[in-house]
């Protein structure tokens, strides 16, 4: 399988190719592992936070970087390298180009900055993208967290340009499109963040009117009748909740299921008010959770193609070292890598086509899991922290494998039995020995 990296610490993409059954961490099983060097290496702080690969072209890929900029690249086959080993040479290497940048920055620090000047926070919250997606070909959705929601052009001249920009309430954790179903003359898509409840907005086809359409309501106080603070992380749609009568088909008629800081799972029907119909606590202790990836078959955007929100499964990880599968009820399924990963994940994705968990996180391994199963198919060290991976493709990697001197080999074999024989020769004389000064 090839790999794509995103690497936080060195600001740069690094291709790995493996074959399942790849371990790093147990001597003599790295044998078909290829990590490539760095490429489109940034600044100071300049990782890069999402990418997108573009329609209808795999080898094209916009990348959204930390500086609030944006860049499409090319990748681009190498034939001849001369820094590969013999060994990897059936190994096909790639190297990126940089068709064009897009260096007017997407930020406004300032809007976070005044947020914090208003909170009790004592580090900074820099600004970041949130989502990067494509609303239709050739046009991106491009989200940060200080609420901006831009609107980025890419013609098919390998042109990058902004169309429009709007505001919504920050922070935001996310911004999830919703693509179930095909709706007429409009898109829309779910915000939230810390203190800032689910909302819904549309957007129109010509990209100009963004109005909210919903907002959920916080569940009710707790036993000690404190407020249960407000902080989803992410969101994932559902397909809509089935429709019996032709009255109420023109309502508002979303499902989706939301993970929040505070270690709760909602899930919402925006046919049933505004307060979620289950919230549940899936860890007693609130660990922290940051992610949602549903396992089943979903749409580009990763949303579940599924109207039952009382049979599905999903993965999350917290803030420590735990990657979580649970089901709807919020009963626990298991835990991927169980003790093997010892820093935070900072990234997960499931590839559904080949049942495949991505994992990546602080402590710079790469690993592959089956999702069903949990097992483990692959662990692979990388010198950075990587905080975004994508499956390039599936096949499996030829190595070239290792030329064997029959005549060396033979003489190995002759010596060792020899040297095996001489030691039992002395061991019997040295016991013979002992014996007799024991009779003595």
């Amino acid at each position: 399988m090839r790999l794509l990296l995103g690497c936080k610490d060195s600001n740069c993409v690094k291709e790995l190719v493996c074959n399942v059954g790849a371990n790093t961490a147990v001597k003599g099983s790295d044998t078909d592992i290829y990590l490539g060097s760095s490429q489109l290496v940034g600044g100071s702080q300049n990782a890069i936070d999402r990418w997108v690969r573009v329609i209808d072209d795999d080898s094209k890929f916009v990348f959204a970087r930390s500086n609030g900029t944006l860049q499409l690249c090319e990748r681009k086959a190498v034939v001849n390298l001369e820094s590969v080993e013999e060994d990897a040479s059936k190994v096909p290497l790639f190297k990126w180009e940089v068709i064009m940048d897009f260096n007017e920055s997407l930020f406004d620090q300032s809007v976070l900055d005044s947020l914090m000047a208003a909170s009790n926070r004592r580090t900074k919250m820099p600004d970041a993208f949130v989502t990067l997606c494509w609303l239709k070909k050739g046009v991106l959705l491009a989200a940060t967290k200080s609420g901006l929601v831009h609107i980025i052009s890419v013609s098919s001249k390998n042109k990058i340009t902004k169309t429009c920009t709007h505001k919504v309430k920050a922070p935001l954790e996310f911004v999830q499109l919703y693509d179930n179903t095909t709706l007429k003359d409009k898109y829309v898509f779910a915000t939230g963040g810390e203190e800032n409840l689910v909302k819904l907005f549309d957007l129109d086809k010509t990209y100009q009117k963004l109005n909210q359409i919903w907002e959920a309501k916080n569940v009710k106080n707790d036993r000690l009748d404190m407020k249960v603070p407000i902080w989803p992380m992410q969101l994932r749609f559902l397909d809509p909740e089935p429709v019996s009568s032709a009255e109420n088909e023109g309502e508002l008629n979303f499902q989706f299921a939301v993970v929040t800081r505070w270690s709760h799972l909602g899930i919402y029907q925006t046919r049933h008010g505004r307060k979620p119909l289950r919230y549940i606590d899936l860890f007693p202790g609130r660990e922290p959770l940051t992610s949602l990836e549903f396992v089943g078959e979903t749409t580009a955007n990763k949303n579940l193609k599924s109207s039952n929100i009382k049979e599905f499964s999903f993965v999350t990880t917290d803030t420590k070292h735990g990657v979580w599968k649970f089901n709807a009820a919020g009963t626990l399924l298991g835990k991927y890598g169980k003790s093997d990963i010892v820093g935070a994940p900072t990234f997960i994705s499931i590839c559904h086509d080949e049942g495949y968990l991505l994992q990546g996180g602080l402590d710079r391994y790469v690993r592959v899991f089956d999702v069903q199963s949990l097992r483990t198919l692959a662990k692979v060290y990388t010198p950075s922290k990587v905080n975004l991976i994508e499956l390039l493709d599936n096949k499996p990697v030829q190595t070239a494998e290792p030329v064997v001197d029959k005549q060396k080999t033979k003489q190995k074999r002759k010596r060792v039995i020899e040297e095996t024989e001489e030691d039992v020769d002395k061991l019997w004389d040295t016991l013979e020995s002992k014996a007799k000064k024991i009779k003595e």
